[in-house]
């Protein structure tokens, strides 16, 4: 098991209230000379659905995607799925993996650092820091995109993760995408493969905004090692030569629901989710597609699945609903 000793910034920012919320900016340091943001939302009175002082609610760990950061789960206004499940009594902890949203220090030419120092270093502090907050574990984890893929292998590498961990839900989380379509090898061909090459090349990393979609960084060898598992390579660690595969099937299956938009017909088509599903084990997952036709509200893609304000009336209930079925 990885370390639970004390990890956070000795001093992390105090909570700020936003209406009936609590803010909590935490740093956690992982290696000699970074640390991790984690922001995390808690309501100020939880006595509404469960009873309990602030911050008492089961916490619920919260990773983005590739070329993204933490901010796709909530608004500094208190919009987003992390301030509703908060208004719903969880402790919700969401992560800017190592050089994203409010990290320090930011992506650079220099780093050298990628997926598999994150699994090994940046998601056990974090799991610590709630640890060392909480005394507890993260109950349930929540992902968008490429970030299911990391929650995924992360279960792999800690596999005593899952005595803890209740359930998940992933939205728009794929392993591999089959370029069967021509809008699928446009984009990512063309745009993620050659363009985000020759920016590594050329700059030392890859920003997302260059590129057209994602909001942040990554390293060369963070997007050199998401790129080979999204062409197909096998589901192994191109450090050590871990099988995350061989892995997952000695877990237990975790329950994760996911979900998708009907729109979303590059980053996350429904039948790469599926496969996705088979290659872990989804045994005991779930696979909604968001559409008006199956009375989502609206025909969703890949990013406002999380960011429409009309998600907290439809699917966003939908994850309480799975988290509280799931761990009666």
């Amino acid at each position: 098991m990885f370390s639970l000793s004390p990890v956070l910034d000795p001093h992390p920012a105090a909570a700020r209230a936003v209406a009936d919320l609590f803010y909590q900016t935490l740093m956690v340091p992982v290696g000699a000379d970074a640390a991790l943001h984690v922001q995390r939302i808690y309501a100020a009175d939880v006595g509404r659905p469960t009873p309990g002082p602030p911050g008492s609610g089961p916490p619920v760990l919260m990773l983005h995607g590739s070329l993204g950061n933490g901010r796709i789960f909530y608004s500094q206004s208190g919009k987003g799925l992390a301030p509703y499940l908060a208004r719903q009594g969880f402790d919700t902890y969401v992560v800017d993996l190592r050089g994203r949203g409010g990290g320090r220090p930011r992506v650079s030419r220099s780093a050298r650092y990628g997926q598999t120092e994150a699994l090994l270093e940046d998601l056990p502090a974090v799991c610590a820091a709630v640890h060392q907050l909480r005394s507890r574990l993260p109950a349930f984890w929540v992902a968008h995109s490429w970030g299911g893929a990391m929650l995924m292998s992360f279960l792999a590498r800690f596999p005593e993760m899952r005595e803890s961990l209740m359930a998940a839900v992933f939205f728009g989380s794929k392993r591999v995408i089959r370029r069967d379509s021509l809008a699928k090898k446009l984009i990512l061909n063309i745009g993620f493969d050659t363009w985000g090459a020759l920016q590594a090349r050329c700059f030392g990393f890859v920003h997302g905004r260059r590129l057209g979609f994602g909001d942040d960084a990554e390293t060369r060898k963070f997007y050199r090692q998401t790129r080979a598992w999204l062409r197909g390579a096998a589901w192994i660690d191109s450090d050590d030569g871990f099988d995350y595969a061989a892995a997952l099937q000695c877990v237990e299956p975790l329950p994760v629901l996911h979900f998708t938009g009907v729109r979303d017909r590059v980053m996350a088509e429904a039948e790469d989710i599926r496969r996705f599903m088979d290659e872990y084990g989804g045994d005991r997952s779930a696979l909604r597609v968001l559409s008006r036709a199956n009375g989502a509200g609206k025909d969703y893609g890949h990013i406002d699945i999380l960011t429409d304000p009309g998600a907290e009336t439809t699917h966003f209930q939908d994850v309480v609903a799975w988290f509280r079925g799931q761990s009666c």
